[in-house]
């Protein structure tokens, strides 16, 4: 449990363990007999490793992208979305690859709250267009809307050999479901800093339990050290959904 003090039992043996939370401050001694040591450890220069240590956030990896997330910054308790806020969505295709979408609304001081996810691997396009339709049109804080625009990855609208039925591309299958996409722009640079941006300023809350994927994915996915203002090819399909409802919906401060 990433918050500690919380019992958890251990399903196959029945023992039980339990995180207990310690940071640096609490080591009184340590810190009367070196008073320095803080400082030393400040030096290392590496920011997310400095925090880790710190603050016991090991969500913190090394050389992670999204080194400003904070789970308890940005989480934040479910709550009935008004008509008046707009909603929207993000989609990011594949079907080996996980298919991943988010659904979000964004309030009237340009807050972005995420309230949704999709995301499954290893199903045709029509499978998935079933699941985002049921996903879309069940969940409990719309009172039944639906999304403004599903911004998606453009080449879900190419038709190429391959597909599950001759000469029409996914987003065609996805339309058969009443799933309407609109081409994204996938400039993922542009994308990456507008999101950075949101998080940097508390412009960016996700509802409790509702995008785990989502939630699991921003600390793990480690920047691309040849091309640091980008994200180096991993588990990223949650994000790619992300960014592209976030370049059309969000306005950076």
């Amino acid at each position: 449990h990433p918050e500690g003090n919380h019992l958890i039992v251990d399903g196959e043996t029945g023992m039980t363990r339990m995180f207990i939370r310690g940071r640096v401050s609490d080591n009184k001694i340590l810190l009367r007999n070196d008073p320095m040591y803080v400082q030393r450890l400040k030096g290392v220069g590496d920011p997310e490793l400095v925090r880790a240590w710190l603050e016991g956030d090991w969500n913190a990896m090394v050389g992670g992208y999204f080194s400003m997330f904070r789970r308890d910054k940005v989480i934040e308790q479910p709550f009935n979305i008004p008509a008046a806020w707009p909603l929207f969505a993000g989609f990011d295709y594949g079907e080996a690859d996980p298919t991943a979408v988010v659904l979000g609304t964004i309030d009237f001081d340009g807050v972005v709250h995420i309230i949704g996810e999709y995301y499954q691997p290893n199903l045709s396009a029509s499978k998935h267009a079933e699941h985002v339709h049921e996903m879309l049109g069940s969940n409990q804080w719309v009172d039944g809307r639906w999304p403004t625009q599903i911004l998606a990855d453009p080449s879900v609208f190419n038709r190429r050999k391959g597909q599950e039925k001759a000469n029409i591309s996914a987003s065609d299958l996805f339309a058969q479901e009443s799933v309407y996409l609109t081409p994204a722009n996938n400039d993922r640079i542009n994308g990456w800093r507008v999101i950075t941006n949101a998080l940097t300023y508390g412009r960016l809350k996700i509802f409790d339990g509702a995008a785990p994927n989502l939630v699991r994915t921003f600390p793990l996915v480690p920047r691309d050290l040849k091309k640091p203002e980008d994200i180096a090819r991993s588990d990223d399909h949650i994000l790619d959904a992300l960014r592209y409802m976030m370049v059309h919906t969000y306005t950076p401060v």
